[in-house]
């Protein structure tokens, strides 16, 4: 990726390419990961704020992976302190998952979501398939019990004499692969499996 601050930057990117518009956000990325009827919220470093408008400064290329993961040394990410900016709230944050899974019909995915330093309105700028979940400490068990709902939705109509201890639960050990949607099962074996990404969707909410 790369920040543009002139028109004489464009020159620096070769098409096709997707252009967005940088928002300060005071270096803190929220990360909302989607499973099911669940989210999760985690905090993380991103790009420091720059100044607004256009600038002599040179066109500035990085690894957006590399600047917001949890342990970052970026030197874009390292800035002087800012005034706290409030995280987006729990009914924002509602709002753009149930409006994402209407919108793409997914289950399983990730939202990247920055407060706007100036104006504190929240901004998506990317929506990832099916992510890492890396810092979501619940995410097996809310995983298991999306799959146990799907089963139970798709599951045939039973006789009545089939006992509930039949249905499988999130509690049963003896769930295997074979009982996981086709997408989780190919995660879930992969050696990979918490480094894995699939190409990113970005949209503004």
């Amino acid at each position: 990726m790369s920040l543009i601050f002139n028109v004489q930057g464009l020159r620096d990117v070769t098409p096709p390419c997707l252009l967005q518009s940088f928002i300060n956000h005071s270096a803190t990325l929220y990360k909302i990961f989607v499973v099911g009827s669940q989210h999760f919220v985690v905090k993380r470093p991103s790009i420091h704020n720059f100044p607004m408008g256009e600038t002599d400064q040179k066109t500035i290329f990085f690894n957006s992976h590399q600047v917001s993961k949890a342990e970052s040394c970026s030197h874009l990410s390292q800035a002087p302190l800012y005034p706290d900016v409030l995280p987006p709230s729990d009914d924002v944050v509602r709002q753009v998952v149930q409006g994402l899974q209407e919108a793409l019909g997914m289950s399983l995915f990730g939202v990247d979501l920055i407060v706007d330093t100036q104006t504190g309105r929240c901004a998506v700028i990317d929506v990832n398939a099916f992510p890492g979940y890396e810092g979501v400490t619940e995410f097996f068990p809310a995983l298991l019990s999306h799959v146990d709902k799907l089963l139970k939705n798709n599951k045939e109509p039973s006789s009545s004499l089939e006992s509930s201890s039949d249905v499988p639960t999130c509690e049963d050990r003896k769930m295997d692969l074979r009982s996981l949607p086709e997408p989780c099962k190919r995660q879930a074996s992969s050696p990979s499996y918490f480094t894995m990404r699939t190409p990113a969707l970005s949209t503004d909410w």
